[in-house]
């Protein structure tokens, strides 16, 4: 994967709205499927020297960027207060807010 120029980054699962499956929406949940994620990449870059990294929330799309925390009202509308984006205009939101700006600074 290096050796080709490809480059992993994982997404923190983060304040999903009302409507996630309350399991899903757990500050215990999401601190683990966190923790998971932050030790896969950890462990790809020390032991197999990979270029993996883990993109955090911004406060656009979490409040104070706290992925235990509410969503912010843009994200609930990108989302239908769910965990995914929910059409384009959400796509291209989310898009334009958090990934591509998150993927740039990584």
């Amino acid at each position: 994967m290096h050796e080709a120029g490809a480059r992993l980054v994982l997404v923190e699962w983060v304040c999903p709205g009302s409507r996630a499956a309350d399991v899903r929406k757990t500050p215990e949940f999401i601190e683990w499927i966190n923790a998971v994620m932050h030790d896969a990449a950890r462990r790809a870059r020390v032991e197999h020297g990979a270029d993996v990294s883990v993109l955090e929330p911004t406060d656009e799309v979490c409040i104070d960027a706290d992925p235990t925390g509410e969503p912010t009202a843009a994200k609930i509308e990108a989302t239908a207060d769910e965990v995914h984006v929910a059409d384009y205009p959400g796509g291209r939101w989310i898009w334009h807010t958090w990934l591509g700006p998150g993927l740039q600074q990584l």
